[in-house]
């Protein structure tokens, strides 16, 4: 969804806000909360109460994974296109997501922690090449049953 990438990129500079959701503060997966939120969907979604560690604990669950498929629909990362949602392993699971929104050079945007804002990353001979494991589609047939 080319929409998606083109909201993603108004979004860089927003502070780091665990669970947050909105343009005054977002982590990863409030960005595509917040994303979704301005194209008319997911307007009542309530993300799940999550540690800002969670992730780092041994049997940390594959949250971000359950709340992606709600809403979007596994590809492979060689499908891949503008708009898609890239999931990254990070501590013991796959915990972290951004969007894609420039193919010829890998471009993404995220809200990580670290970087304390969404920011732009680039996939190719990165960190994140290694990290990247499963890569979705967002259905909008899936997102309007939130609406």
């Amino acid at each position: 969804m080319k929409e998606f990438a083109e909201i993603a990129k108004t979004w860089i500079g927003v502070r780091y806000s665990h669970r947050g959701i909105t343009r005054r503060g977002c982590d990863c997966t409030g960005l595509l909360i917040g994303i979704a939120n301005e194209l008319g969907y997911l307007l009542n979604y309530k993300l799940r109460m999550y540690a800002r560690d969670w992730s780092l604990h041994a049997g940390a669950g594959n949250y971000v994974v359950e709340e992606l498929e709600k809403f979007g629909n596994e590809i492979s990362n060689e499908e891949v296109e503008v708009g898609d949602v890239l999931v990254f392993s990070f501590g013991k699971c796959l915990a972290h997501v951004g969007v894609l929104v420039n193919k010829s050079n890998m471009l993404f945007v995220h809200s990580f922690l670290t970087a304390k804002r969404c920011k732009y990353a680039i996939l190719k001979n990165s960190i994140w090449s290694k990290r990247w494991k499963k890569t979705y589609r967002i259905s909008n047939d899936k997102m309007v049953l939130y609406k």
